[in-house]
C-alpha cells in the first residue's frame, strides 16, 4: 500500500496498543522511518475566518501519551470516496494525496470522536536516510458519536479471498503475468493461514491484533498492487479483456480496502483488545 495509507494504518495500531499499556517505542517503525517530523495539531477558526494551527504533540509516542492521559477509548480508522479525484481511487492512489478518503478518529469518553486527517509535505529533499517528509496530523473534527458496532472481519475475509481469486484468474488466462499471480499466491496464503500461525512474520504493529485480523491485514498488504509505473495498474488490454481487467481491479482494491478497514478496526471495542 502507499506510504500514507501504511502510517495511517500502523499509526492506528500504535494507539490501540499504547492505550492498551504497549510502551514500546514505535519511531523506528519503517511506516515512519522516512518521515523528518510527524506532528499532531489542533485547528481553530478565527474570527477572520482563518484557521490556527497549533501543536499538541511533535512525535507520535508523546501524542499517544496523551491520548493515554485523556483516558481515549482507542483508535479507527474511516474511509470515504473522494470526490473531486478525476482518476478512478485505484490509479490515483499511486500519487501522493491520491486515492480514497482515510482518516483517523479518535473515540473518547463519552461517545466524544475526534477525525484526524494528515498533510503530508516535503521537507528537505536531500536529508540524511530519505527522511524527506513533513506529516502534520490535524484534528479537522470533534462532535458527538454513535457506539461503535463491531466490524464483520469474517465478511471482510471472504470479499478479499473472492477478489483475489478473480484477479488471479484473469491474470492467469493472459500468460503473462506470473510475477502478479505469484503476488496473488502469496495474500491468498496470509488469508488462509491458521490463525496465531500467519504465513509470513507479522509487523511489529500487528500483534495488537487478534491471530484473525492480522492474517486478513497482512493479506490485503501483499495484494496491494495499486502503484505507478510497471504496477498493475500501468496496464492496458483490448476488448473484452479490457472490461475483465478493470472490473477485477476495482473488485480487489474495493477488498483491499474493506479489508484493512475491518482488520485494523477490529482491534478497538468489542472484539478487540483495547475495549475497556
Amino acid at each position: 500500500m502507499n506510504g500514507e495509507l501504511f502510517q495511517l494504518v500502523a499509526l492506528a495500531c500504535d494507539v490501540n496498543a499504547g492505550l492498551a499499556g504497549s510502551k514500546r517505542p514505535i519511531a523506528d517503525h519503517v511506516a515512519y522511518r522516512f518521515c523528518r517530523s510527524i506532528s499532531f495539531a489542533t485547528l481553530e477558526e478565527k474570527p477572520s475566518g482563518e484557521w490556527q494551527e497549533t501543536i499538541i504533540a511533535a512525535a507520535p509516542d508523546s501524542w499517544i501519551e496523551s491520548l493515554v492521559e485523556k483516558r481515549a477509548v482507542g483508535a479507527a480508522l474511516s474511509l470515504g470516496p473522494r470526490e473531486d479525484e478525476p482518476l478512478a481511487e485505484r490509479v490515483a492512489t499511486a500519487f501522493a494525496g491520491g486515492g480514497s478518503d482515510w482518516a483517523l478518529e479518535i473515540d473518547l469518553p463519552g461517545n466524544i470522536r475526534q477525525k484526524w486527517i494528515a498533510r503530508w509535505e516535503t521537507g528537505e529533499p536531500d536529508a540524511s536516510g530519505e527522511r524527506i517528509w513533513r506529516v502534520t496530523y490535524g484534528c479537522i473534527e470533534t462532535s458527538a458519536g454513535p457506539p461503535r458496532q463491531p466490524p464483520d472481519l469474517t465478511a471482510a475475509s471472504d470479499d478479499l479471498e473472492r477478489a483475489l481469486v478473480a484477479i488471479r484468474s484473469f491474470a492467469m488466462q493472459q500468460g503473462h503475468l506470473d510475477n502478479f499471480v505469484e503476488t496473488f499466491d502469496t495474500a491468498l496464503k496470509c488469508l488462509t493461514a491458521p490463525p496465531g500461525r500467519p504465513a509470513y512474520p507479522l509487523d511489529t504493529y500487528m500483534h495488537i491484533l487478534t491471530p484473525h485480523a492480522a492474517n486478513v491485514l497482512q493479506a490485503a498488504e501483499c495484494a496491494w498492487v495499486f502503484g505507478g509505473m510497471g504496477s498493475w495498474n500501468d496496464m492496458g488490454f483490448d476488448g473484452a479483456a479490457d472490461v475483465e481487467y478493470r472490473s477485477v481491479s476495482d473488485g480487489l482494491y474495493v477488498a483491499i480496502n474493506g479489508a484493512i478497514l475491518t482488520a485494523v478496526n477490529s482491534s478497538l471495542g468489542p472484539g478487540g483488545r483495547t475495549g475497556r
